[in-house]
């Protein structure tokens, strides 16, 4: 192995502009070496990221146990906000609530468990373990619902609690309050 030489790998980033005339995505090409730094391709990231929308990745960070990578998978997952006109297909989006399965307006069981975007449901889930860490309000929470239900269930009431103040986040363009948060 010693002495092997690693060829350069490229990471594309495409920024995707809409055109009246059906214009082109400009795209950056990074050449990174495999000895490349994480901290270095995170700042890249990060950097490429606030080009795009700053606003958006600051609001993600004012939630408490956000950093800047569970930041960044949350902005590229969403894309954008608007997408969502509600705040329940938001949820359905990131895999907070389970789908039933309908037909004909009748209930025909519990399936669809697969639809949805799993990337952002395993970060709003990352979040909110990382805030039950920080919080003591939050692990006051989990417990009242624990004595009720089971712990998993308690953790997955949370998760959907904090997917949907994220979606009320971004569509207000507002920061995350944690009082208003608990106060429900």
């Amino acid at each position: 192995m010693r002495g092997m030489v690693y060829p350069p790998f490229e990471i594309r980033y495409v920024k995707c502009r809409q055109h009246s005339s059906g214009g082109q995505a400009e795209s950056t090409i990074i050449r990174l070496s495999p000895f490349t730094f994480p901290s270095q391709l995170e700042w890249h990231i990060e950097k490429v990221a606030k080009q795009h929308d700053y606003h958006t990745l600051y609001l993600l960070r004012s939630i408490p146990g956000v950093g800047q990578i569970l930041a960044l998978v949350i902005l590229y997952e969403i894309h954008n906000i608007k997408r969502f006109p509600r705040v329940q297909d938001f949820s359905s989006y990131a895999r907070l609530i389970r789908p039933t399965k309908e037909s004909d307006g009748k209930w025909a069981g519990v399936s669809n468990k697969k639809i949805g975007n799993h990337h952002l449901k395993w970060a709003i889930k990352e979040a909110a373990i990382l805030m039950l860490r920080d919080s003591d309000q939050a692990k006051k929470y989990v417990a009242k619902y624990e004595r009720k239900y089971n712990k998993g269930k308690a953790l997955g009431i949370f998760t959907h609690k904090l997917g949907r103040a994220i979606y009320f986040m971004l569509k207000n363009k507002e920061a995350f309050d944690m009082k208003q948060f608990f106060a429900q």
